[in-house]
């Protein structure tokens, strides 16, 4: 099976877009809603860090109620940072064979200031410092100091890095960056 983890802000429909190939390929599909997403329960999201837990649950329920011994965990811009903290944790489930990143960033810090910058007419500085401490006030989790970058040399699947050209906030010279990071001896490759 292969659980899709979306991008924020988008909900697990946003997901369908690779479930389909993943579906005619016969692999089963799961797709979530992440914390504080669609209909998911949760006030805050957890940038990540946090939805490595519910990550957790479903690789188990997976394995418990469909009897799924193989689980690739596949993720979308902030659904890879989940994927990736899921697969780096030594407390992932021995059932997690493979992890697919799209548009995966650094660091939470760095793609939330490159897309207040962008976006918006509020001062990045005073918006992410902000975030940053309600982050890690909320979680223990601090997104400048922590994320992917940090976590891809524990990873030990066979991983598989997508990065689009016109990406413009989860840059595709970070993905390389990313991959860099990543141990040799487990198979990957970076599209």
């Amino acid at each position: 099976a292969v659980i899709i983890m979306p991008g924020r802000p988008e909900t697990l429909v946003y997901s369908l877009f690779y479930a389909e190939s993943y579906r005619k390929a016969g692999v089963n599909v799961l797709v979530l809603d992440t914390r504080a997403h669609g209909k998911s329960d949760g006030k805050y999201h957890g940038c990540g860090y946090m939805e490595r837990f519910d990550i957790f649950a479903a690789c188990h329920w997976l394995k418990q109620s469909k009897g799924i011994d193989k689980v690739i965990l596949h993720g979308i811009c902030v659904g890879s940072s989940s994927c990736i903290h899921a697969a780096a944790d030594p407390s992932c489930p021995s059932n997690v064979v493979g992890l697919v990143t799209d548009g995966a960033y650094t660091t939470f810090y760095e793609t939330l200031w490159r897309r207040i910058r962008r976006n918006s007419k509020i001062n990045p500085l005073t918006c992410v410092a902000y975030f940053r401490s309600r982050i890690k006030k909320l979680y223990g989790y601090d997104i400048k100091k922590d994320g992917p970058l940090y976590r891809m040399k524990d990873i030990k699947v066979k991983t598989l890095m997508m990065a689009s050209q016109e990406d413009i906030f989860s840059l595709p010279e970070k993905t390389k960056i990313l991959y860099s990071e990543l141990p040799d001896s487990i198979g990957k490759k970076m599209v």
